[in-house]
């Protein structure tokens, strides 16, 4: 009896008996394998771009006369800036600097997008976040125009999932945080061309 469910496990996998760590040998093991790998390679990618991670080395140049930035605005905006500005090869500095980044205003708001037409209650919310922001020299005249970053997100609330509709809520909103500040990135990089 153990003989035939051992011979109808073989024969209802067929790879069951080969060793877990057997070399790929063939030439059509190997292709599978390289397309295996190929596409973890692919996911990975796009899982790291979909949370904002971009590989550093993207240098910026400042216009003449800029060689070092002071960023004043609320401290995690901030903080993304500073990474990215640094790791653009900018000086960052509370002492003296040639030209100030002002954040004037950073607004996070929330409206319902749907409502559930049996209960009344909403579905879908709606996220919009905006930051303004200029450039001014030491001075405090304006090198880089008032400009305006805004971004939308829309999510499904559930009332009874509420702990994990704000934990979406929260990543959202730092990734539309990440966005904008490689958005001012991106202004300042062509600002410097």
């Amino acid at each position: 009896m153990v003989n035939l469910m051992q011979n109808a496990d073989k024969a209802a996998f067929p790879l069951s008996s080969a060793p877990l760590s057997s070399p790929i040998t063939s030439k059509r093991g190997k292709a599978a394998h390289g397309a295996l790998i190929a596409i973890l390679v692919l996911i990975a990618a796009t899982l790291s771009a979909g949370c904002g991670f971009h590989l550093r080395g993207g240098a910026i140049t400042l216009p003449d006369g800029v060689s070092s930035l002071r960023i004043q605005g609320p401290a995690h905006l901030v903080d993304e800036l500073t990474m990215l500005l640094e790791g653009g090869g900018v000086t960052i500095t509370s002492n003296r600097p040639d030209a100030i980044l002002i954040i004037e205003r950073e607004h996070t708001d929330r409206r319902v997008l749907s409502v559930d037409s049996d209960t009344g209650k909403e579905r879908e919310r709606e996220l919009s976040y905006t930051v303004v922001f200029r450039v001014v020299a030491a001075d405090g005249k304006e090198l880089f125009p008032r400009k305006t970053v805004n971004f939308l997100r829309d999510y499904v609330f559930d009332e009874r999932a509420v702990y994990g509709s704000n934990w979406e809520k929260d990543v959202l909103y730092k990734e539309m945080r990440r966005t904008a500040a490689n958005r001012i990135f991106q202004y300042l990089a062509i600002w410097g061309r």
